[in-house]
């Protein structure tokens, strides 16, 4: 999107990221996904002529109930009765389920946004994403428990990933998992190594020898560590005491309240505050080349679940940024030739260069 669109741009409540490039925002978009099953028995009202059903066929809940609905589950209707007969009328009764007939099983909304590119982006962006549900394999049936996805990304050095998740606050209220009941978290920490391999261990590497992001010495890597660590919550606010709402306690201050802290929507080493449902990473330059193993601190429980996954990144230009740089080098290679040669001209006027280079401008 260009400029033209700029009146267009607005901001999600829900996005607090400090950067720029995410609170510009273009209108948001919207993807449904219905799996319906159709019915050529029942035409979606086309057929009616009544005034309630002005809409061109289109039939939503809005025609529910008996007293607007074409059909009924199971409905007796009046059908004849003997020739000349003095009986009451008779009737049929008619096997619809109106549960099973022509209808909407799963209705999915999504709401998603469209932002500016980085500036001075090169090369794809790959999305780093969570896929399942809150529960054992059982209770998430048909859907997956919690996993990274892809969990076992591939890139080039110059490549893009586009760290951000989605999960909501009302899952089943018995699924089995961590923090708060019903909720939904993830957040991506590198995994210490171990002797029996790299990424064996179910132990964070130290928080300040994390070196996906380059120099771990850095204020960018330490910021970005730690959001990724505690995705946001509460805009990282630590509560000055106790009492204090809408920010993390400490483990002290967490200590103090007791209780069963596991359901303390202030305790962020759970990631249980509010609105944390939704995280987004913002798009990070992949600058180091190295095999990096993570997982989500949150949703590690053994035997039913391990949120893990791993990024391997190339040493191997991307072929986008290789691409640019062969086309820059290209470019600066030619303009050192044009530059000599008509440096050389100018120095030796009757020299087939300067024939060359005779109608060449500065």
């Amino acid at each position: 999107m260009d400029d033209i669109g700029k009146n267009n741009w607005i901001s999600d409540p829900k996005d607090t990221t400090p950067d720029e490039i995410f609170k510009r925002k273009v209108a948001p978009c919207v993807v449904r996904i219905r799996y319906n099953i159709s019915s050529g028995d029942y035409r979606g009202g086309v057929e009616n002529d009544g005034p309630s059903y002005s809409q061109g066929g289109f039939v939503d809940k809005a025609f529910n109930g008996k007293a607007q609905s074409p059909v009924t589950t199971d409905p007796y209707i009046e059908y004849g009765k003997p020739y000349g007969s003095q009986d009451q009328p008779w009737h049929l009764r008619l096997a619809i389920d109106t549960s099973q007939f022509a209808r909407t099983f799963q209705d999915r909304s999504h709401l998603f946004y469209i932002t500016h590119l980085p500036l001075g982006h090169v090369g794809p962006i790959y999305n780093l994403g969570v896929r399942g549900k809150r529960g054992n394999i059982v209770q998430t049936y048909p859907a997956t428990e919690y996993d990274f996805t892809p969990n076992d990304l591939k890139i080039n050095i110059g490549d893009w990933i586009h760290f951000q998740w989605t999960g909501c606050d009302t899952n089943p209220a018995g699924n089995d998992g961590e923090g708060r009941t019903q909720t939904d978290r993830s957040n991506f920490v590198l995994l210490k190594d171990s002797v029996l391999g790299a990424g064996r261990q179910n132990y964070p590497k130290d928080f300040l020898a994390v070196d996906i992001w380059g120099d771990t010495g850095s204020k960018y890597a330490q910021d970005l560590t730690f959001k990724m660590a505690y995705i946001n919550q509460y805009n990282g606010k630590q509560c000055a005491a106790q009492t204090d709402v809408a920010c993390c306690l400490t483990l002290a201050q967490l200590t103090a309240v007791g209780g069963d802290t596991t359901q303390n929507i202030q305790n962020c080493g759970l990631l249980n505050a509010d609105n944390a449902n939704y995280f987004n990473g913002g798009i990070v330059k992949m600058i180091k080349a190295g095999v990096f193993n993570y997982m989500s601190t949150r949703n590690n429980n053994f035997t039913n679940r391990s949120q893990k996954g791993t990024i391997t990144v190339s040493p191997a230009l991307s072929p986008f940024a290789l691409t640019a740089t062969i086309v820059g080098s290209a470019g600066f290679a030619g303009a050192a030739t044009i530059a000599g040669g008509s440096w050389y001209s100018s120095t030796h006027p009757e020299s087939s260069v300067a024939n060359c280079f005779s109608n060449v401008k500065a």
